[in-house]
């Protein structure tokens, strides 16, 4: 059915919005645990490249626990410029550090784990362009996948081409076809999988992406389920901090509630289709004056790198606790959800608070088939900040998958 009138911000679950939008106070005890009794899906992306990290940051395939993840997409392989096939995107972690062999192991604890391919690296160029043009190339490409998934035992693919259409974005980039062969390799794809293999894709959250880039709605068809990005929805490219990942959006621009509503009521894409995505990590922005601290004022260019990520503009979400613990304020917007500050520093950024009001939109207000988030890595995994292990992803799983424990009190 329509969703016009469900899952609006009027009915959200979080108190301080009752003054601002007459929220309904019922549906606030309502959403006060959203896991019901359908188990939703909690798929976790793994990344072959943070093990370069040092100290607290290095993560390796022993630092997942499997117990709360229902998938696992090991990120990412890539489409080789030249054979146009798929192969390992680092082979000295994925096969001489035994990567490949050490997650898909996880099985064994009853996970599934996927190969992503792509990525935004590797969106880049002409290459998926060349591909998705040539049939031919499209037919071997789908055989080398079977190989692949074969040979390093994945139970399924996640096409993670940023974008179809618009490589990185560049809508001028791309071939005019390349919409439509996109869906017709992702076609080829399900045809040659049969039931034996899943194939997902990661889609974009925003609306110019996703009318540009995509057929979404036939896309929808063809795949098991969509991962939305429903993250990056602001950076400092802005010119003003903004909300990385909101909850609910403005007048002006869009959130994850906006998101889903396109996708069922506009898209049509079932909701049983749609695994929302959260990120675990926070965008970053240094302000022109330190004064006020808040969303919407003006910024001079990205965030200061963080000590272990060191990328301009994102922190993980185990950075941002601990400068939080350390020196930051923090606080939170009914509107924009969880932001910290310091100086001439501003984050945006998902807190347990935040994982907690999604799961009740995913659970609650539109029924989806679960959650995903970006990525393993940026949680807090070793505690380094005293809330417990993985506060973000056991938030998570205590709220669509019913995990019995105490609630996290974290940053």
């Amino acid at each position: 059915g329509n969703f016009t009138g469900i899952g609006d911000c009027n009915h959200c679950c979080h108190p301080p919005c009752h003054a601002r939008q007459n929220c309904r106070t019922d549906l606030c005890a309502y959403c006060l645990r959203a896991c019901g009794k359908q188990e939703k899906s909690v798929v976790c992306y793994f990344t072959n490249w943070a093990w370069y990290r040092s100290g607290i940051a290095k993560f390796r395939p022993e630092n997942i626990t499997a117990s709360l993840c229902t998938h696992i997409i090991y990120a990412f392989a890539s489409l080789d410029e030249t054979t146009l096939a798929i192969v390992p995107s680092d082979s000295w972690a994925d096969i001489d550090n035994k990567f490949f062999e050490l997650v898909t192991a996880l099985k064994d604890y009853g996970l599934t784990v996927l190969i992503g391919i792509g990525g935004w690296n590797n969106s880049a160029g002409n290459r998926w362009s060349r591909l998705l043009s040539n049939s031919t190339a499209r037919t071997a490409f789908v055989a080398s996948v079977i190989t692949f998934m074969k040979k390093y035992n994945f139970d399924g693919l996640d096409m993670d081409y940023e974008y179809p259409g618009c490589p990185q974005g560049n809508r001028t980039a791309g071939l005019p076809t390349d919409s439509e062969n996109f869906n017709c390799l992702m076609s080829e794809l399900k045809t040659a999988f049969g039931e034996k293999y899943l194939l997902t894709a990661a889609t974009a959250g925003g609306k110019k992406l996703i009318d540009e880039c995509y057929n979404m709605k036939e896309l929808c068809q063809i795949v098991d389920w969509v991962n939305v990005m429903a993250y990056e929805y602001h950076s400092s490219s802005d010119g003003e901090t903004g909300a990385n990942a909101p909850t609910c959006g403005t007048n002006s621009s869009w959130g994850a509630v906006e998101t889903v509503k396109y996708y069922i009521n506009e898209v049509e894409c079932p909701a049983d289709k749609i695994v929302l995505g959260i990120p675990f990590y926070g965008q970053t922005f240094t302000m022109v004056d330190t004064s006020p601290a808040q969303f919407g004022v003006p910024v001079s260019g990205p965030g200061t790198a963080g000590t272990y990520t060191s990328n301009a503009g994102t922190l993980a979400y185990y950075e941002i606790c601990l400068l939080i613990k350390s020196s930051y304020n923090y606080g939170y917007s009914p509107i924009n959800d969880s932001y910290a500050w310091s100086g001439n520093q501003f984050i945006s950024y998902d807190s347990p608070t935040d994982i907690i009001r999604k799961s009740c939109l995913i659970n609650k207000w539109f029924n989806l088939k679960g959650a995903m988030f970006w990525t393993l890595d940026y949680d807090d995994f070793s505690d380094a900040c005293g809330c417990g292990s993985y506060p973000l992803l056991t938030t998570l799983n205590q709220e669509l998958r019913c995990l019995n424990s105490s609630r996290i009190q974290c940053y």
